[in-house]
């Protein structure tokens, strides 16, 4: 995979620290920012330079799906992939309607990683917990 320009939202530190050196360790991708709440990450001046944005839903102050839609309806060229624990088809619903463009499990994030980040950078949708098949053309 060719080098992605990304930016890490979530409130774990471990948690970003472990997705970042994943991403640049295994996929040589250029983590160009973090942020540990919604808030943040819309002060971020990095924002509309990112390829991919990685989001955690559940934070302190603005969530995460409410982060992307206020950046979405600015910037409509991103692509988000939400990070979540919830994967029932009502949840996932919302996150494509919110504009998320996927969503991974966190259980089972490294092994979907790749899959999600293919997907996304091929203009189709990464939903697994979808019972249709995780890629959809948008």
């Amino acid at each position: 995979m060719a080098s992605l320009k990304i930016i890490i939202v979530d409130d774990n530190l471990h948690f970003r620290n472990a997705l970042r050196s994943f991403l640049e360790n295994e996929f040589r991708f250029d983590v160009i920012d973090e942020a540990s709440s919604g808030d943040d990450f819309m002060l971020l001046d990095t924002i509309e330079s990112a390829d991919l944005i990685f989001m955690d839903l559940f934070m302190p102050g603005t969530n995460g799906k409410d982060a992307t839609i206020k950046i979405l309806s600015r910037m409509p060229h991103l692509k988000f992939i939400a990070v979540t624990m919830h994967a029932d088809l009502a949840y996932t619903r919302q996150l494509m309607s919110a504009g998320f463009r996927g969503a991974i499990a966190k259980p089972r994030l490294f092994a979907d990683l790749p899959a999600a980040i293919e997907a996304v950078r091929n203009n189709l949708n990464y939903f697994p917990m979808l019972s249709n098949g995780n890629q959809i053309k948008v």
